[in-house]
């Protein structure tokens, strides 16, 4: 392998990363995966579900995620904003809307990437 295609590699494969972990955790979303979407949560979270507000860890997370997605099965998320947090750590969010049934929800979810792999710094899930 040459030189220009080591550092393409390198210099694209956290983005390829990034859309992969996108692409799950919008799936988890649309499925009402709460194993896996705690799976992708830091050590603890900064967690809202609708006027539930908590540092939780992942199995906290998951427990609220699974109440919630009980309650509004059938969800489908649609990612309508995206940016760039500048705090130097690879940190970037994520805001879309969830439907359930005639609920709809706004979902603002912040990423952060520790030790090459990206996780979920915090969740926020609130009735539109």
């Amino acid at each position: 392998m040459n030189t220009i295609s080591i550092v393409a590699l390198w210099v694209f494969l956290p983005f390829v990363s990034s859309a992969q972990n996108i692409a799950e955790f919008t799936s988890a979303m649309n499925s009402g995966d709460a194993i896996k979407i705690a799976s992708m949560i830091d050590s603890t979270t900064n967690l809202q579900i609708e006027q539930k507000r908590s540092r939780a860890c992942k199995q906290e997370a998951e427990k609220l995620l699974q109440d919630f997605f009980i309650e509004n099965p059938g969800t489908k998320l649609e990612i309508r904003h995206s940016g760039n947090r500048n705090s130097g750590n690879g940190a970037f969010y994520k805001i879309g809307t969830l439907t359930s049934g005639s609920n709809s929800f706004r979902v603002f979810v912040l990423f952060e990437t520790k030790k090459d792999q990206l996780v979920i710094q915090e969740l926020s899930i609130e009735r539109d």
